[in-house]
Protein backbone atom coordinates (compact mmCIF):
# COMPACT_ATOMS: atom_id res chain seq x y z
CA UNK A 1 0.00 0.00 0.00
CA UNK A 2 1.51 3.34 -0.98
CA UNK A 3 2.02 6.06 1.64
CA UNK A 4 -0.93 8.21 0.52
CA UNK A 5 -3.40 5.31 0.65
CA UNK A 6 -2.00 4.26 4.03
CA UNK A 7 -2.36 7.85 5.26
CA UNK A 8 -5.96 8.12 4.01
CA UNK A 9 -6.83 4.71 5.45
CA UNK A 10 -5.34 5.80 8.78
CA UNK A 11 -7.52 8.93 8.77
CA UNK A 12 -10.63 6.84 8.16
CA UNK A 13 -9.63 4.43 10.95
CA UNK A 14 -8.85 7.35 13.32
CA UNK A 15 -5.18 6.37 13.70
CA UNK A 16 -3.18 8.85 15.76
CA UNK A 17 -0.17 9.01 13.40
CA UNK A 18 -2.34 9.80 10.37
CA UNK A 19 -4.21 12.54 12.22
CA UNK A 20 -0.93 14.00 13.43
CA UNK A 21 0.33 14.03 9.84
CA UNK A 22 -2.93 15.65 8.68
CA UNK A 23 -2.44 18.36 11.26
CA UNK A 24 1.20 18.92 10.28
CA UNK A 25 0.45 18.96 6.56
CA UNK A 26 -2.68 21.08 6.49
CA UNK A 27 -3.17 23.07 9.69
CA UNK A 28 -0.75 25.96 8.95
CA UNK A 29 -1.93 26.50 5.38
CA UNK A 30 -5.62 26.19 6.30
CA UNK A 31 -5.17 28.70 9.14
CA UNK A 32 -3.42 31.10 6.78
CA UNK A 33 -6.18 30.69 4.18
CA UNK A 34 -8.97 31.28 6.70
CA UNK A 35 -7.12 34.19 8.29
CA UNK A 36 -6.95 35.90 4.92
CA UNK A 37 -10.71 35.36 4.48
CA UNK A 38 -11.87 36.56 7.90
CA UNK A 39 -8.98 38.86 8.91
CA UNK A 40 -8.65 37.33 12.38
CA UNK A 41 -5.87 34.84 13.17
CA UNK A 42 -7.24 33.57 16.49
CA UNK A 43 -10.70 32.88 15.09
CA UNK A 44 -9.13 31.36 11.98
CA UNK A 45 -7.35 28.80 14.15
CA UNK A 46 -10.65 28.02 15.92
CA UNK A 47 -12.43 27.51 12.60
CA UNK A 48 -9.77 25.11 11.33
CA UNK A 49 -9.81 23.19 14.61
CA UNK A 50 -13.60 22.87 14.45
CA UNK A 51 -13.36 21.54 10.90
CA UNK A 52 -10.84 18.92 12.07
CA UNK A 53 -13.12 17.97 14.97
CA UNK A 54 -16.16 17.64 12.69
CA UNK A 55 -14.07 15.58 10.31
CA UNK A 56 -13.03 13.30 13.20
CA UNK A 57 -16.65 12.89 14.31
CA UNK A 58 -17.85 12.05 10.82
CA UNK A 59 -17.20 8.75 9.08
CA UNK A 60 -15.34 10.12 6.07
CA UNK A 61 -13.03 8.37 3.67
CA UNK A 62 -11.16 9.92 0.78
CA UNK A 63 -10.08 8.15 -2.41
CA UNK A 64 -7.00 10.30 -2.86
CA UNK A 65 -5.09 13.27 -1.46
CA UNK A 66 -6.77 15.64 -3.91
CA UNK A 67 -10.26 14.86 -2.58
CA UNK A 68 -9.02 15.29 0.99
CA UNK A 69 -7.45 18.64 0.13
CA UNK A 70 -10.57 19.79 -1.72
CA UNK A 71 -12.75 18.72 1.20
CA UNK A 72 -10.61 20.58 3.77
CA UNK A 73 -10.46 23.82 1.83
CA UNK A 74 -14.16 23.74 1.04
CA UNK A 75 -15.04 22.96 4.66
CA UNK A 76 -12.95 25.80 6.09
CA UNK A 77 -14.25 28.17 3.37
CA UNK A 78 -17.86 27.32 4.24
CA UNK A 79 -17.12 27.68 7.95
CA UNK A 80 -15.50 31.04 7.24
CA UNK A 81 -18.58 32.22 5.37
CA UNK A 82 -20.75 31.14 8.32
CA UNK A 83 -18.38 32.97 10.68
CA UNK A 84 -18.57 36.18 8.60
CA UNK A 85 -22.38 36.00 8.49
CA UNK A 86 -22.48 35.41 12.25
CA UNK A 87 -20.22 38.42 12.81
CA UNK A 88 -22.57 40.58 10.74
CA UNK A 89 -25.56 39.30 12.73
CA UNK A 90 -23.76 39.91 16.02
CA UNK A 91 -22.85 43.43 14.92
CA UNK A 92 -26.49 44.15 14.09
CA UNK A 93 -27.59 42.79 17.47
CA UNK A 94 -24.99 44.90 19.21
CA UNK A 95 -26.24 47.98 17.42
CA UNK A 96 -29.79 47.19 18.48
CA UNK A 97 -28.76 46.83 22.10
CA UNK A 98 -26.14 49.53 22.21
CA UNK A 99 -26.16 51.81 25.21
CA UNK A 100 -27.44 54.66 23.06
CA UNK A 101 -30.65 52.75 22.41
CA UNK A 102 -31.22 51.61 25.97
CA UNK A 103 -32.83 53.98 28.40
CA UNK A 104 -31.57 54.37 31.94
CA UNK A 105 -34.72 52.62 33.21
CA UNK A 106 -33.99 49.64 30.96
CA UNK A 107 -30.48 49.43 32.39
CA UNK A 108 -31.85 49.62 35.92
CA UNK A 109 -34.43 46.93 35.15
CA UNK A 110 -31.79 44.74 33.56
CA UNK A 111 -29.50 45.13 36.58
CA UNK A 112 -32.36 44.33 38.95
CA UNK A 113 -33.22 41.19 36.98
CA UNK A 114 -29.59 40.11 37.00
CA UNK A 115 -29.33 40.61 40.76
CA UNK A 116 -32.60 38.77 41.36
CA UNK A 117 -31.48 35.84 39.22
CA UNK A 118 -28.16 35.67 41.04
CA UNK A 119 -29.91 35.75 44.41
CA UNK A 120 -32.28 32.98 43.34
CA UNK A 121 -29.36 30.90 42.05
CA UNK A 122 -27.57 31.30 45.40
CA UNK A 123 -30.77 30.41 47.25
CA UNK A 124 -31.21 27.20 45.24
CA UNK A 125 -27.55 26.29 45.82
CA UNK A 126 -28.09 26.57 49.57
CA UNK A 127 -31.36 24.63 49.46
CA UNK A 128 -29.52 21.86 47.59
CA UNK A 129 -27.13 21.58 50.57
CA UNK A 130 -29.99 20.84 52.96
CA UNK A 131 -30.83 17.27 53.95
CA UNK A 132 -33.18 15.76 51.36
CA UNK A 133 -36.39 15.98 53.40
CA UNK A 134 -35.73 19.57 54.49
CA UNK A 135 -34.96 20.61 50.92
CA UNK A 136 -38.17 19.00 49.73
CA UNK A 137 -40.19 20.72 52.47
CA UNK A 138 -38.74 24.14 51.60
CA UNK A 139 -39.31 23.54 47.89
CA UNK A 140 -42.91 22.44 48.35
CA UNK A 141 -43.58 25.35 50.71
CA UNK A 142 -42.13 27.68 48.10
CA UNK A 143 -44.64 26.31 45.63
CA UNK A 144 -47.46 27.50 47.89
CA UNK A 145 -48.31 24.30 49.71
CA UNK A 146 -49.50 24.58 53.32
CA UNK A 147 -47.80 22.72 56.16
CA UNK A 148 -50.69 20.25 56.20
CA UNK A 149 -50.47 19.67 52.43
CA UNK A 150 -46.72 19.09 52.63
CA UNK A 151 -47.22 16.66 55.53
CA UNK A 152 -49.83 14.70 53.58
CA UNK A 153 -47.69 14.63 50.44
CA UNK A 154 -44.61 13.39 52.33
CA UNK A 155 -46.58 11.07 54.61
CA UNK A 156 -45.31 12.61 57.86
CA UNK A 157 -46.88 14.55 60.69
CA UNK A 158 -47.51 18.29 60.67
CA UNK A 159 -45.13 18.63 63.64
CA UNK A 160 -42.36 16.91 61.66
CA UNK A 161 -42.85 19.41 58.84
CA UNK A 162 -42.75 22.34 61.26
CA UNK A 163 -39.60 21.02 62.97
CA UNK A 164 -37.80 20.27 59.70
CA UNK A 165 -38.82 23.62 58.26
CA UNK A 166 -37.49 25.41 61.34
CA UNK A 167 -34.16 23.54 61.06
CA UNK A 168 -33.95 24.30 57.35
CA UNK A 169 -34.57 28.02 58.00
CA UNK A 170 -31.87 28.06 60.68
CA UNK A 171 -29.38 26.47 58.26
CA UNK A 172 -30.32 28.81 55.42
CA UNK A 173 -30.17 31.88 57.65
CA UNK A 174 -26.60 30.95 58.56
CA UNK A 175 -25.60 30.33 54.94
CA UNK A 176 -27.38 33.22 53.27
CA UNK A 177 -26.92 36.90 53.88
CA UNK A 178 -29.97 38.74 55.24
CA UNK A 179 -31.32 39.89 51.88
CA UNK A 180 -31.29 36.38 50.42
CA UNK A 181 -32.93 34.97 53.52
CA UNK A 182 -35.66 37.63 53.25
CA UNK A 183 -36.16 36.62 49.63
CA UNK A 184 -36.65 33.04 50.80
CA UNK A 185 -39.17 34.08 53.42
CA UNK A 186 -41.08 36.17 50.88
CA UNK A 187 -41.29 33.23 48.48
CA UNK A 188 -42.56 30.79 51.11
Amino acid sequence: MDQNKQFLSGLHKKKKNSWKKLYELYYPSLCNYVSRLIKNEADAADIVQRVFIRMWEMDLSFVNIETLTAYLYKAVRNSSITYIEQQKTDKKRLELFSLENISENDLDDSMILMIEEEMIRELYNCIAKLPKQQAEIITLSGKGMTVRQVAEKLGVSVNTIKTQKKRAYAFLKKKLNNSLFLLLLMSV
